[in-house]
């Protein structure tokens, strides 16, 4: 992998939830501190994160990517396995109209169009 593809992992992910984590516990600890070095100290924080990560476990994206892709296989091969899959969408769209005319009320005066008749 080259080092300028730049692609979205696990790896950054992680790294962006503990940027958030820790901007958020500064700017309640110092209210007072300038936002520009609340995003410094964040970037500096990430970059950290992920050196590290490379570091102590270099085979954490790969294994996050085979796990990420086995997910994605089990849950479209399950979709596939699915016999009525097929049907729902009509049997959605009936069920759509028929919620859209009972709000309108038109099943309810349909209703009682019946009774006055009989």
């Amino acid at each position: 992998m080259e080092e300028s593809d730049l692609k979205f992992t696990l790896t950054y992910a992680i790294s962006l939830i503990v940027v958030i984590f820790v901007c958020v516990i500064l700017l309640k600890s110092i209210p007072s501190l300038h936002p520009v070095l609340v995003i410094l100290v964040g970037l500096i924080t990430a970059y950290l994160f992920v050196i590290m990560i490379r570091y102590v476990m270099p085979t954490f994206e790969t294994t996050a990517s085979n796990m990420s892709q086995y997910v994605e296989y089990s849950i479209y091969s399950n979709l596939n396995d699915l016999g009525y899959f097929n049907i729902w969408p009509p049997v959605f769209v009936v069920l759509l109209i028929f919620i859209i005319l009972l709000y309108n009320g038109q099943i309810r005066s349909g209703f009682n169009n019946m009774r006055r008749n009989m």
